[in-house]
């Protein structure tokens, strides 16, 4: 399953990021839920205020996972293409997630006490509910109950990086969204340089050349995706978020007002965002298509009706909503630069 690894080294400072990036863990039933998700883990200002600081070196963990086979094994099992593309995106999500993380658990070992902050791959902790069983303590109200594993750690997206962005900085494919490869990236920030002991220490497999090709085929243009939208430039000031009249009557209406507090405290500076508007279509698959053709390197699904998704009968939104921006439109996406 495990195809390969790519560890890219590059500077701390070359690491692009924005608070605005967290809007997006909305569509995420972690958000409030999960320790290691917002607003539970430092806002980017405050943890690139001491990464900058410290930190000399910065290590882009990468690794691709097979998909297309899983779906290949599942689809005589499964009523339609669909189901099997689902059933197998579920399992590789839970077996990468591990591999992934160990992988990066042994670059830290060897770093030792020079590594200055650790960020793995989406999705939170996952310990509580894959070892105990249990959900996280932030749902129970518990403290941690693993505070110093070495298997978990925060996203780079709740830490406001923009993930596309860095990875095609560093010519690093990943296939958006994945249907024949899974790809998990790492970013780990040390005081010292560490490529000669990576290479050294660590028996990673490397990214085949016919994948690595493949790759780079399904990261072409899909210019059919975004046709019949329109694209607005946009003044969007953080600090005059607030809810309407009608918000009362949304079931997400607690929801929103805990993420107005969380917003309210963060240092959000920001104008002039693009806003790509779908004539047609959900904002998921907008933005899916604009990240995959280049337009942007972050975005946001946005709709005036939220788009609700079920995860373990827990219904959450799975969009943000635009009354809340203060923007009136059916369905659109922030593209942050």
């Amino acid at each position: 399953m495990h195809l390969g690894t790519i560890i890219v080294e590059c500077n701390p400072k070359e690491v692009p990021y924005s608070e605005l990036i967290l809007l997006a863990c909305v569509g995420c039933s972690n958000m409030f839920n999960n320790y290691h998700c917002p607003p539970y883990v430092p806002p980017a200002s405050l943890f690139f205020k001491k990464v900058l600081q410290e930190a000399e070196y910065c290590y882009v963990v990468a690794s691709y996972y097979d998909l297309a086979s899983y779906i290949v094994k599942l689809c005589d099992k499964c009523r339609s293409i669909i189901q099997a593309l689902t059933l197998a995106s579920k399992i590789v999500d839970s077996r990468s997630y591990w591999v992934h993380n160990s992988i990066i658990k042994n670059v830290i070992t060897l770093a030792g006490n020079k590594t200055v902050a650790v960020l793995g791959s989406g999705g939170g902790c996952r310990i509580c509910p894959t070892k105990l069983r249990k959900p996280c303590g932030a749902v129970t109200g518990e403290p941690c109950r693993f505070p110093k594993s070495n298997l978990a750690f925060p996203s780079p997206e709740s830490h406001g990086i923009f993930v596309y962005k860095l990875a095609k900085m560093l010519d690093i494919p990943i296939e958006i969204p994945p249907r024949a490869f899974v790809t998990r990236i790492g970013i780990i920030f040390t005081k010292t340089k560490l490529m000669y002991q990576v290479k050294q220490g660590l028996n990673l497999p490397t990214l085949p050349t016919t994948v690595m090709k493949k790759l780079e085929e399904l990261a072409e243009n899909d210019k059919h995706l975004i046709k019949r939208i329109r694209r607005e430039s946009i003044h969007l000031d953080p600090t005059s978020l607030q809810l309407k009249s009608e918000c009362q009557k949304c079931k997400h209406y607690h929801f929103c007002i805990q993420l107005l507090r969380y917003v309210k405290k963060l240092t959000l500076h920001m104008v002039n965002v693009c806003l790509y508007v779908a004539e047609y279509g959900d904002p998921a698959t907008l933005s899916r298509a604009l990240v995959r053709t280049g337009v942007c390197y972050a975005t946001i699904p946005i709709s005036s009706t939220l788009v609700l998704s079920k995860k373990k009968e827990k219904v959450y939104p799975k969009t943000i909503c635009g009354k809340l921006l203060g923007l009136n439109l059916r369905a659109g996406v922030l593209a942050l630069y």
